[in-house]
């Protein structure tokens, strides 16, 4: 289909991240916190996806289904669990896996199906981990540094596990009639990744290429922070997209010009500005995406923004943003 002619929503986002021009950039916003919709929307049609989606104009809905974790945490006074520590630090405490079981359950996709029927033209997104975050958040990083030095096969053990999880919920959600996966695997703070790139490239990524090799729908991975050390490393894995581009430590333009023929990027409105800008700094730097996005000319680009709406962010903001990619 050419780019001037108009594109459902699905067409439009899988037609970004084969790396080719749609109709217009496509809004891929994986997560608006409850606060935030409520505040938009009210309370009743806040909880419809659908809905949310027709107010926004967002042309993907989400589902999520995500492996356990094994860590310690603690209750915080707003609710929220703070994890203290991991569980899994020697092979003594592989047995806690043991518990963990292929995500087969019928009940656990009841979401899922209703989400499909009702898409109406929308890309459904199945939400999901390789295992790179999973095994990092139940190993801790302390605990993770140990085993690198006294076990590191311990650490690709507690990976491939997770890989072989996500397998199975890849498959599952794919036969479903998900469109898209999109995992959620930080391995990033701002000033580099949490491993040497070497690490990354002989430890922890044969396992999760083992799992993306399977993969039978499009995918986007999703990490913060700094990639470029790393950057090659990730783009060997072979997602079709790759989110959410932090500005503080990544260039939008710069990926563009870089490697914007060899994926889609996805990003990078700044969750800073949607939280504690103004409505006109909102429009400017969705303008600006859309600017560094399509610099080109050409297509592989997806707005969304840095990371995820939060609920602390400005609603005027959001419908800002919302609006400004409507009117692109």
């Amino acid at each position: 289909m050419k780019a001037n002619q108009t594109m459902t929503s699905k067409e439009r986002v899988l037609c970004a991240l084969s790396g080719e021009r749609p109709d217009r950039v496509p809004f891929a916003e994986h997560q608006i916190d409850p606060p935030v919709l409520k505040a938009l929307f009210g309370e009743a049609r806040a909880r419809d996806p659908i809905y949310v989606a027709d107010q926004l104009g967002l042309d993907i809905l989400t589902f999520t289904l995500v492996p356990p974790l094994f860590v310690n945490e603690t209750i915080m006074q707003d609710g929220h669990a703070h994890q203290t520590s991991g569980k899994l630090h020697t092979r003594d405490d592989l047995r806690l896996m043991d518990a963990m079981q292929p995500p087969t359950d019928p009940r656990l996709y009841d979401g899922l199906d209703v989400l499909v029927k009702r898409a109406a033209g929308r890309a459904v997104v199945g939400k999901s981990r390789l295992g790179l975050s999973a095994t990092l958040m139940s190993m801790d990083l302390m605990g993770f540094a140990v085993a690198l030095a006294e076990d590191p096969d311990l650490i690709a053990t507690i990976l491939r596990r997770y890989t072989q999880w996500a397998a199975v919920a890849a498959r599952e959600m794919t036969r479903r009639g998900v469109d898209v996966l999109w995992f959620f695997d930080d391995v990033a703070y701002r000033s580099g990744p949490m491993m040497s790139p070497q690490v990354f490239r002989e430890l922890l990524a044969p396992p999760v290429r083992e799992l993306t090799s399977q993969l039978s729908a499009p995918w986007i991975f999703h990490s913060d922070g700094n990639l470029y050390p790393i950057l090659d490393d990730v783009l060997s894995l072979g997602p079709a997209g790759l989110h959410p581009i932090e500005p503080q430590c990544m260039s939008l333009s710069r990926l563009k010009e870089q490697i914007g023929r060899k994926v889609c990027l996805v990003g990078n409105v700044d969750v800073d500005i949607l939280a504690r800008g103004t409505a006109r700094q909102t429009r400017d730097e969705t303008l600006r995406c859309l600017r560094e996005g399509t610099a080109d000319g050409g297509g592989g680009y997806m707005i969304s923004s840095s990371n995820s709406i939060p609920g602390y962010a400005i609603p005027e903001n959001v419908a800002a943003m919302a609006a400004t990619i409507r009117d692109q």
